[in-house]
């Protein structure tokens, strides 16, 4: 094997590049979800998030607010399905649908919320157990008649 410039150049870049790689391979730590870590300061509250504010509930707050950061770009404030980031002629559910509520169970749309489903990203590494649940407590919310 015949050694060149770019032949002792590249082996060092490679190994730069596979070390720095290497250094990004940690498994990501969680920690368990809580109400505070989606409490937007009440006065900068974008609208929407103010869904706990009449109960005093920090959970349903907080809930409201991780909604509106992870959920609304596709299934809207609302949950009808018309978010501004939807993927055109993806069929994105509406929540304000009674009959989607009667057809599905709450573990059923915490898989979905989990895994991910068509085009839905799964969340399961972002957002824990407590965070689905208080999500799904969400959904329910925007359930119309």
């Amino acid at each position: 094997m015949r050694f060149s410039w770019q032949n002792t150049f590249l082996l060092p870049c490679v190994c730069v590049l596979v070390s720095l790689g290497a250094c990004g391979q940690s498994a990501k730590e969680r920690r368990e979800w809580r109400p505070e870590d989606h409490q937007p300061p009440p006065a900068v509250a974008p609208e929407g998030q103010g869904a706990g504010e009449g109960t005093g509930d920090p959970t349903v707050r907080a809930a409201a607010a991780l909604w509106s950061m992870r959920c609304a770009p596709c299934h809207g404030e609302g949950g009808r399905g018309d978010g501004r980031n939807k993927p055109p002629g993806a069929p994105v559910p509406n929540f304000t649908s009674a009959a989607f509520h009667e057809a599905r169970s709450d573990a059923q749309l915490g898989e979905v919320i989990s895994k991910g489903r068509g085009l839905m990203p799964p969340f399961e590494a972002d957002i824990t157990d407590t965070g689905i649940a208080a999500l799904i407590a969400h959904i329910r919310t925007l359930r119309g008649e």
